[in-house]
This record gives structure tokens, C-alpha cells and sequence, in this order.
């Protein structure tokens, strides 16, 4: 029933309403931050003490944020505004359990009671005001029972759904020993050969063998070709069941009826499994999250099944910790820039350029980059820590005007995706873009590096240098001096620190020094730490007579904050 509906029934007109707007000078945000306070800490208690993201700043600004304007909406008296409320608070709420949520709301309305005190003439708004607030709780336990009804079952597999694992979470993590995530391989081609109704039997089929070969386990399809397995058996047991199922589909690939005939469809799969008594299991987001980092893990297994032990479990929930504190900092733009110099090999008094680093500030602590880095690439977050670096840089230079060049790390998602952006910054700011150098930080897909080539070219027509960082792993390798404008190289810190004791670290090394030279690059060796490798270095240059080697390290410099 829409509120209008109930409020017509009860006799509330739209007169009465509008009364309640002279309730706002009796409700005053002292008063009201008091209560979403204080309902915040009560909310923690009712909860399960591993669900950390109820302690997280992001959570805590958002809460207080929704309430706040939940509370609002209702003194305006504006029906539409009243029913936008009841749907964010239905949606908000549909996968969390029913009576904690109505314990939460009971406690709100509680502390409005004890809390806000009109003068007798606003007795009858006041009163009207709370009864809102019960009509809103009732609307959402009639939508609630709604939801949960038409949405327990997954309509492709029939397996319980996605929303009754997260409804139910708790009660089925008491009866659970073991959880694993399993990931259908190659699902995506199948929906491309053969059509997506193909693809939706491949899936009710991989359903009922899981049922078969996990008999009393709670099964849910998470997303996709994805499901979620919650067992009473022991670690080993899963996993053996796992392997079970896998020979069996080698050795029997499946019928899957295709259009008027069928095929034999060899069906494999990776799965990540843990121990439900090592898990933070009070949080459903920090569990998924601690599976997803152990299919990484899986996949590169020859099987395609692991195992994650504590260790393991304990890393990832820091890194999604840690990713949790980069959202924050960066939602709160307490992102910090330091510099650190790269100095030639036998001059440290002559600077090629500084590197601007990222430093996130959480709480009374700085994290330097290189342990949030790998944590958020790939992610929408990289992209907008790279737009903040970028700001805090080009104004760095406008108000401090430094003499010396300042290199900014972009990857080539980066340079793809916000390439127009980086140019109307830069004329904003309006300075001396010769006074800019951009490292490439290649973190994807060497394929794409022909993409960026002519926004490179742009940028060095306009004075700014390029560099390929991390030269020598992954895909910072000859192919991008092949195919890209560059200016320079910086040697992967890895390998430099490696120089001493690794021959064929040393032979790179040369060889990298003789392609700069040929192709008259300037080339900077990163983690110089100490004097040995310095030394070492110096030496090679001498030997090859190559005039542009330049070091970054400690040895030289600290990084500096601005």
C-alpha cells in the first residue's frame, strides 16, 4: 500500500503534514547528531563483532549521512520525498536480517522520544512525526516479507538465492565448516558459441551435480557462472569432493541439449576453499572478498582448486582493510604527495627530475604507495588517486615553481580513459608543462599500449617527457620502447638491488645500458640503497662509456613530503 494510501485512511491530510515543518526548530542538529550517535554504537552491538565494516569511516559518514536526511524528509511534510526515504531504507535493508533491522529502527524511534521534547502546541505534530516514522516501519516489513519471498529461490538453477545467503547469513554459517568458491572456466565462450539459453542449462546442470556430490550443503549461485558452497564436511573432504567432481566431468563430459540434438561439453573449474573457523564469518563482504583473493590463487594451480590457510586469510583481510582506509582517504582527499630526487651516477648534485609518490593518511599514519598499489589497481579507485596525485602536483608547481622537473605516475588505463581531462588540467593550471615528466606505470595488457601512442606523441610535442617505469617485469619491456615516444627508462628497483649478488641481473643490467645508448635514452636505476651498488653501477657506465645513467634511493635522498 503506497503511503498516501495509509495516510488518506488515517485521516492525515496534506495540511497536517506541511504542520510538521514547524517541528525543525525544536529538532536541533546537536539534538539530532545525538541520536544517530548514539543509534550508530547500539547498531554495532547488535551486530556480529567481525563485521568490521560497521566500525569503517566510510560506513559510519554514510549511516550518519542517511539518517540524517531520513529524519529531514519527514519534517518537510512532502510525501514524494517521504517515499523516496521508505524505498532507500527498503533497499538499503533488503540483505540485512529483518528483526535486527527492526530492533535498530525501534531503538530510533526510542531515542526520538527520550531526546526531542516539543512545547504543548507542537504535542500533535510531534505525535504525528513518530507516527510516520511507524508507518515507514511497517511499509518496510511488508516490502521485506515481500522480497524475501520472491527472491529465495535463484530462477535458473533453483538453488537458493543470492539474497537468502546474505539474509540468512548468520543462521547458515552456524551449521558451516567449510566454504568454497567455484568458477566455471571458459563459461563466457560457451555462452558465445553455443547462446545464452546453452549457457543457462550449462548452469542448471553444474547445479545439480554440485547438489549430488555436496548432498546437505547450502548452495547459491553468487553472480553468474560463480556459486558459493557452504558445507558441514571438513576442509579435506570438500576439496576431495572438488577433485571428484572434476574427474568426473573430464571422464563424462555432460549431454547439453542443443537446439534439436545435444553435445558432449567438457565442463572444468577453479574453486577457492578456507575453513569457516579462520574467516571473520560476521562480515559476508569480508568472507567473498577473502575467496575472490584465493581464486587468484586457484587459477594459477595446476588442478584449479586451493586450499587458503590463516595466513594467507589474514593477508587478505588486511589488503581489504587497507583498501577500505584508501577509499576514506581518498573520499576525503587526505592524500599526501612526497618527492624523491633521482640524481645522476657520478654527480649528486646534478638532478634529472623528482618523483611525485602517493602517501595516504590514515588516522595519525602514512602509507607509503607501494603497499596500497597492487590493492587497488584494476579498480575505479587507481583512477581517481591518480587524478588527486595529478591536482596536487600541477599546483604544486604553480605556487612553489620549482627548478627542477616533477614526474607524475600514469598508467595507460589512465591515459586511455582520462587523457582529455589530464590536458584541461594542465591548462587550467596554466604552467610550464615542460617542467613535467610522465612515468608509465604498465600494470595491464600489452596489447593495449598501441592505443595510447598518439596521446604520447601529443604530450611530447608539448615538451613533456616520457618514461616507462619498472623496465625489465611484467610488460615494461622492449616492446614499449618499440612502440612508444619515450624519453627514458627506470629499471625496475628488483633487479638493481639484485646487482651484487645476481649475474644475470648484472648482464640485464649491461644489456639495458647498451639499448639506451643506442637509442640515446636516459636511463635511471631505481633502489640505489647503498654505495656497493653505486659503485657497481658507476662502473658498467664507464665500461659501456654512457653518459646518461641516473640513480633514485635512499642513498641519495629520503622521500619528502609537500
Amino acid at each position: 500500500m503506497r503511503l498516501k494510501e495509509i495516510l488518506l485512511n488515517l485521516n492525515i491530510t496534506e495540511d497536517k503534514l506541511n504542520n510538521l515543518q514547524s517541528l525543525k526548530k525544536y529538532i536541533k542538529p546537536e539534538d539530532k547528531e545525538k541520536i544517530i550517535n548514539t543509534l550508530l554504537e547500539k547498531i554495532k552491538l547488535l551486530y556480529h563483532k567481525g563485521t568490521n565494516h560497521y566500525y569503517s569511516k566510510s560506513y559510519t559518514d554514510t549511516f550518519k549521512k542517511l539518517l540524517s536526511e531520513f529524519i529531514d524528509s519527514i519534517l518537510t511534510g512532502n510525501i514524494k520525498l517521504i517515499e523516496l526515504q521508505i524505498k532507500n531504507i527498503t533497499n538499503i535493508h533488503h540483505n540485512r536480517k529483518t528483526e535486527k533491522f527492526l530492533e535498530g529502527y525501534l531503538q530510533l524511534i526510542k531515542l526520538i522520544l527520550d531526546e526531542i521534547h516539543p512545547p504543548k502546541k507542537e504535542e500533535e505534530n510531534f505525535k504525528l512525526f513518530v507516527m510516520i516514522l511507524i508507518i515507514i516501519l511497517f511499509n518496510f516489513v511488508i516490502e521485506k516479507f515481500k522480497y524475501e519471498n520472491s527472491q529465495e529461490i535463484d530462477n535458473i538453477t533453483k538453488l537458493h538465492s543470492k539474497s537468502l545467503f546474505f539474509n540468512k547469513f548468520h543462521e547458515i554459517i552456524e551449521k558451516t565448516n567449510t566454504i568454497a568458491l567455484i568458477d566455471i572456466k571458459e563459461f563466457k565462450n560457451i555462452n558465445i558459441f553455443y547462446g545464452f539459453q546453452t549457457g543457462n542449462t550449462v548452469l542448471s546442470i553444474f547445479s545439480n551435480l554440485l547438489q549430488s556430490y555436496f548432498p546437505n550443503a547450502f548452495i547459491t549461485r553468487i553472480q553468474n557462472d560463480e556459486f558459493l558452497l557452504l558445507s558441514e564436511k571438513d576442509c579435506n573432504t570438500v576439496y576431495l569432493n572438488l577433485r571428484n567432481l572434476q574427474n568426473e566431468l573430464t571422464k563424462h563430459p555432460p549431454a547439453i541439449p542443443i537446439g534439436k540434438t545435444s553435445e558432449n561439453i567438457l565442463l572444468t573449474f577453479s574453486a577457492s576453499v578456507i575453513d569457516e573457523s579462520f574467516c571473520p564469518t560476521g562480515d559476508p563482504d569480508y568472507l567473498l572478498w577473502v575467496l575472490y583473493e584465493g581464486m587468484k590463487k586457484a587459477k594459477k594451480n595446476k588442478n584449479g582448486i586451493s586450499i587458503l590457510y590463516p595466513k594467507e586469510i589474514t593477508k587478505s583481510i588486511l589488503d581489504r582493510k587497507l583498501m577500505l582506509d584508501v577509499i576514506d582517504s581518498l573520499k576525503n582527499e587526505n592524500i599526501k604527495a612526497g618527492l624523491h630526487g633521482i640524481y645522476h651516477v657520478k654527480d649528486s648534485n646534478k638532478i634529472l627530475f623528482k618523483e611525485a609518490l602517493a602517501r595516504i593518511k590514515v588516522k595519525d599514519t602514512i602509507i607509503d604507495a607501494e603497499k596500497f598499489i597492487k590493492v587497488i589497481s584494476k579498480t575505479d579507485i587507481e583512477e581517481k588517486l591518480d587524478r588527486l596525485m595529478v591536482k596536487k602536483i600541477l599546483e604544486y608547481i604553480k605556487e612553489k615553481r620549482p627548478d627542477f622537473k616533477i614526474s607524475i605516475n600514469l598508467s595507460s588505463n589512465f591515459m586511455q580513459d582520462s587523457f582529455s581531462w589530464f590536458l584541461d588540467t594542465l591548462k587550467f593550471f596554466n604552467i610550464d608543462e615542460t617542467q613535467i615528466v610522465v612515468e608509465l606505470t604498465e600494470r595491464d595488457d600489452i596489447t593495449e599500449i598501441p592505443r595510447i601512442k598518439d596521446k604520447l606523441s601529443i604530450l611530447k610535442r608539448r615538451g613533456i617527457s616520457i618514461f616507462i617505469d619498472d623496465f625489465g617485469i611484467k610488460y615494461a619491456n622492449y616492446e614499449l620502447l618499440r612502440a612508444l615516444p619515450v624519453s627514458g627508462i627506470k629499471l625496475e628497483g628488483s633487479i638493481v638491488k639484485n646487482i651484487g649478488n645476481s649475474t644475470l641481473d648484472k648482464h640485464f643490467i649491461t644489456y639495458t645500458i647498451k639499448l639506451a645508448k643506442e637509442k640515446k635514452l636516459t636511463l635511471v636505476a631505481e633502489f640505489v640503497e647503498n654505495e656497493g651498488i653505486k659503485k657497481t653501477l658507476e662502473k658498467i657506465a664507464e665500461e659501456e662509456n654512457f653518459e646518461n645513467l641516473y640513480c633514485q634511493g635512499f642513498l641519495f635522498e629520503k622521500v619528502n613530503l609537500i
